[in-house]
Order: C-alpha cells, then structure tokens, then sequence
C-alpha cells in the first residue's frame, strides 16, 4: 500500500528555520536529481499537503 496524501503540520514554537528542517518538494520523481524544488520554510502553524506519489519530497538538514 502506498502513501496517497502527506500532510505535515509545524507546532515547533521554536525557530526551525534555524536548523535548516526545510521540506522541499519537486515537480515530478526526475527534478529531485540537480534540479533545485520548492523549499518550504518551517512556521509555528504552517500546514502543507501534498499527493505522495505526484511530488517527490525530503526534509533538508543543515
């Protein structure tokens, strides 16, 4: 069974955008190799979903 809809929700009050825990989404599975994605900034509050399988993600660590 495969993931349909991710949803991720920041309740971190704390600054997360200062470790660099951004998630970045890509338009289809080959953008994620060299070509850069949509970086989402972590923000107390900030909810993002997205179709699983329609956009390749990761979480970029500092």
């Amino acid at each position: 069974m495969n993931r349909i809809l991710s949803l991720v929700v920041y309740l971190n009050q704390n600054g997360l955008a200062e470790y660099g825990a951004y998630l970045v989404l890509y338009r289809n599975k080959y953008d994620s190799e060299g070509i850069e994605g949509i970086k989402v900034t972590p923000g107390f509050g900030a909810v993002v979903a997205f179709l699983s399988e329609d956009f390749p993600y990761e979480v970029e660590i500092a």
